[in-house]
């Protein structure tokens, strides 16, 4: 709502917001922030070392063991490891948060159990200790009818579309795609071509 009067009462002032949630405010628009890009299979050490998901990985392992470098012997591993993740930044974090003790083979073996060791990040939110943690914190936002869709697209491994959503069904007799907007609107879902 603050920001809702601001722009009402300054027609020509611009706010930048960064939210998991739209505002759903007029003239808004959103920016959706996706997972960083992974490195393709068979890529050179050297463009390795330049792909977003590796520098981020490699920079946060370098906290925890300074003399940490990408080299021949773990790129692919490395790279691997960034793949298995998605190129999701918290996972990143949380896995080479275990460099402190673990090689990047053995972290990539143990998948998922570093990304839920508590603590691994101490100046983290509690809601962001573990993956399981930051996605149960999202989950207990939405409201009872979006919890029970995001439930149903359970079924679904891939994309699908608006319609096999809601031929799945809602209770309550609520609409379907209302549930699927709350869905996106709180970044449980992303759109899809």
């Amino acid at each position: 709502p603050v920001v809702a009067d601001l722009l009402q009462s300054a027609p020509d002032l611009r706010v930048l917001v960064t939210s998991r949630v739209v505002l759903r405010v007029r003239g808004e628009q959103e920016w959706r922030v996706g997972p960083l890009g992974i490195p393709p299979p068979g890529i050179t050490l050297e463009a390795l070392a330049e792909n977003p998901a590796v520098r981020l990985f490699v920079d946060r392992a370098r906290d925890v063991q300074p003399g940490f470098t990408l080299t021949s012997q773990n790129a692919e591993t490395v790279a691997e490891l960034c793949r298995r993740l998605d190129g999701l930044p918290l996972a990143l974090e949380l896995a080479a948060a275990s460099m402190r003790l673990l090689t990047p083979g053995q972290i990539l073996d143990q998948l998922p159990a570093p990304l839920e060791r508590p603590g691994a990040l101490a100046d983290l939110p509690g809601r962001q200790q573990t993956l399981t943690g930051t996605i149960q914190w999202s989950y207990d936002l939405l409201p009872a009818p979006a919890q029970r869709m995001l439930a149903r697209l359970s079924v679904f491994a891939a994309p699908f579309t608006a319609a096999a959503a809601e031929a799945l069904g809602s209770q309550d007799d609520r609409d379907a795609v209302q549930d699927l907007s709350t869905l996106l609107d709180h970044s449980m879902l992303s759109p899809a071509e």
